[in-house]
C-alpha cells in the first residue's frame, strides 16, 4: 500500500496501475480463488484499455487506495 501511495503522490499513473495489478493477486494467497477470478475477469483487455487511456488524465487514486485499505482490513478481520 505504501508503494501505491507514493506512486499516487508522484502522479506516476502507469506504475500505480502496475502496483494495483499486483495488489489483486493477494486473493490467491488468501485462498479466495473465486474472488481472484472475478477481479481478473474485470481486468480484461477492455478494462486495461480504459485504464491506460486514463493515464493521460488525473485519476482519483484516493478512491482506489481507500478501497484497497478496506479490502486489507476485511482480510485481517476475516470478514466473509
Amino acid at each position: 500500500m505504501e508503494r501505491q501511495k507514493e506512486s499516487a503522490a508522484k502522479n506516476e499513473s502507469k506504475h500505480f496501475y502496475q502496483l494495483d495489478d499486483e495488489f489483486h493477486v493477494i486473493f490467491e494467497g488468501c485462498h479466495k480463488e473465486r474472488i481472484l477470478g472475478v477481479v481478473q475477469d474485470m481486468m480484461s483487455k477492455n478494462f486495461n484499455r480504459v485504464r491506460l487511456l486514463s493515464l493521460s488524465e488525473k485519476i482519483n487514486t484516493d478512491i482506489i487506495i481507500t478501497q484497497h485499505e478496506q479490502i486489507l482490513d476485511a482480510i485481517k478481520n476475516q470478514d466473509k
